[in-house]
């Protein structure tokens, strides 16, 4: 966690983590994506002038790499599998679900009525198929 630049007041960004990679994906994050994340992480307790906010914004500003999310993904997959089963469930149904919420309020946004926008959706399948059950046994 220390290499990727996590520090113990930015952990709790861990799972924010792949909606800004959604943001990312069509190559911008716009205002409505911003904002959203922003409120987000107002909710999980992430406060104004903190490290954590500040980290953020930093990710929200300019995209972190592809190893960067990559490696985060890794560290998220570590962190359900030292949960209880049933937490765990309840944990990786939670952020599909919130990716796919953010990608469907977002692409909605800019006039995909009922549809996720390409970009988005691709990386939809990947994020549900990193949190499938036995996706995550199998590499750990």
């Amino acid at each position: 966690m220390e290499k990727l630049g996590y520090t113990h007041a930015t952990v709790i960004l861990l799972e924010l983590v792949p909606l800004i990679e959604l943001a990312w994906s069509d190559g911008a994050v716009r205002s409505i994506e911003r904002d959203r994340i922003l409120a987000m992480a107002g909710a999980r307790g992430v406060q104004e002038g903190t490290p954590a906010y500040e980290q953020l914004l930093a990710w929200l500003e300019q995209s972190p790499s592809g190893e960067f999310f990559e490696e985060t993904w890794h560290a998220i997959e570590r962190e359900f599998e030292s949960l209880p089963a049933g937490e765990r469930e309840l944990r990786k149904n939670g952020l599909l679900k919130a990716c796919r919420e953010f990608a469907s309020a977002t692409c909605q946004h800019f006039g995909w009525a009922t549809h996720i926008c390409a970009a988005k959706r691709k990386l939809l399948y990947e994020i549900d198929a990193r949190l499938a059950e036995g996706h995550l046994e199998g590499r750990l």
